[in-house]
């Protein structure tokens, strides 16, 4: 029904949105939608372009009218769903109202095709390149979405993406790096890092922050917090069991105090992983009072209402000292020298996955607190080995039975 359509010489004035979905990565062109009198609508604002083994940028649209393109695919693939750093830049040149973007990256620097339309226009190659976007970065005034697959470039060889576009209005970030990414800084020069760094307006305005765990270093995840004073809404993705092997408490305490044994348990990705544990507690955590007074002086990210760690090192002592310092944050009168209330935090929601076995009068402890204050808390431990798998054991049964869930579309 859709070639029918599209292959007939008619027009699309009201025509909005288009949405192309292909299954394991067909060709678009062989259906004759790229080409296709579609795309030329008066009133498109909006393409996703989804598992599609063609160019979006074959695609004959006004670009200079696109509020939202959505490009996803099997990250780390050369095909054209995913774009070179130097393509993205031209991309996001050629949309100058851009609201909503989704993109995956490729570590090939100059791209697999050359330009093919003139509402695209290709940028020059060589460090005078370089220089003019150093002075001059892409600026996307009403870009409030940023859904990237980051992919590490050494900007030694040439510009990367992110570090030169400035994103006044950015609101929602959601950052990983592609899995063909190699050499990648987990320090300083992490490009994210860059990216925060660079922009001019200050405060950063991100709200909502997801990000893949392996993407960075726990460093260079507590520096990228403290960029984002205005933060509410936290996710740190980890899609591997949380349970790596089974212990008790009391065995995961002596553990978690042996640094050698940990450096073995992690296979050695802390350096290279945000692997939480309470020193990440302690970045977010609001300071504790001076001696002799009780008020509490808000932290990096005083505004965190929701909070979410799929795979955690916590102890419970630390996440309950965290939960009741935002507690006492967020209901002290305006006399010590804090925010007023609209900058003060409310925290709403907390979903933490531990990596030991649930110790029950602890859990209970920190449970109970959750739910007096009226905090939404689900917290999911490991589970002694079943068959040949592990299991997982979640906290908070009745929240879970409620249908509490948070999906990627909330943050």
């Amino acid at each position: 029904m859709l070639l029918i359509v599209i292959k007939a010489q008619v027009e699309f004035p009201l025509l909005e949105e288009v949405i192309v979905r292909c299954k394991d990565g067909r060709s678009a062109r062989d259906g004759s939608i790229a080409t296709a009198n579609i795309w030329r609508g008066a009133a498109l604002r909006r393409v996703v372009w989804e598992s599609v083994n063609d160019d979006l940028l074959w695609l004959p649209v006004d670009w200079s009218l696109m509020e939202e393109i959505n490009v996803s695919g099997n990250e780390g693939d050369l095909s054209p769903s995913s774009f070179s750093h130097r393509d993205a830049r031209c991309l996001v040149r050629a949309t100058p109202v851009l609201k909503r973007l989704r993109i995956q990256l490729t570590a090939d620097p100059e791209g697999r095709a050359p330009r093919r339309l003139d509402a695209i226009p290709d940028e020059p190659v060589g460090p005078e390149n370089a220089d003019l976007l150093a002075s001059n970065p892409i600026l996307l005034p009403y870009l409030t979405t940023l859904d990237l697959a980051d992919a590490f470039l050494d900007p030694d060889i040439a510009p990367t993406f992110i570090e030169h576009v400035q994103l006044p209005a950015l609101t929602t970030l959601r950052y990983r790096l592609a899995k063909d990414s190699t050499n990648v800084p987990y320090s300083s020069g992490h490009p994210l890092l860059w990216f925060l760094r660079s922009q001019q307006q200050r405060p950063i305005q991100v709200q909502n922050w997801t990000v893949d765990a392996a993407s960075m270093s726990r460093e260079v995840f507590i520096d990228c917090l403290r960029l984002m004073p205005l933060l509410k809404r936290l996710w740190v993705k980890d899609g591997r069991d949380i349970a790596t092997q089974t212990v008790s408490w009391d065995e995961y305490d002596e553990e978690f105090e042996r640094e050698e044994e940990i450096e073995v348990w992690n296979e050695g990705v802390v350096e290279t992983e945000v692997a939480p544990d309470d020193t990440v507690l302690e970045a977010l955590q609001p300071s504790l009072p001076d001696e002799g007074t009780s008020s509490v002086t808000a932290g990096p990210n005083p505004q965190l209402e929701y909070v979410r760690f799929d795979r955690a090192r916590f102890h419970l002592q630390a996440l309950q000292d965290f939960v009741k310092l935002r507690i006492r944050l967020s209901t002290q009168d305006h006399g010590s020298g804090n925010p007023p209330n609209s900058l003060r935090c409310s925290l709403q929601r907390i979903h933490v996955g531990l990596m030991y076995l649930r110790p029950e009068s602890d859990a209970e402890e920190l449970e109970n607190e959750c739910l007096a204050r009226g905090i939404k808390a689900t917290l999911i431990f490991a589970r002694r080995r079943e068959g040949r798998g592990y299991a997982s054991h979640l906290g908070l049964t009745n929240l879970a039975d409620e249908g509490v869930r948070i999906d990627d579309d909330e943050l």
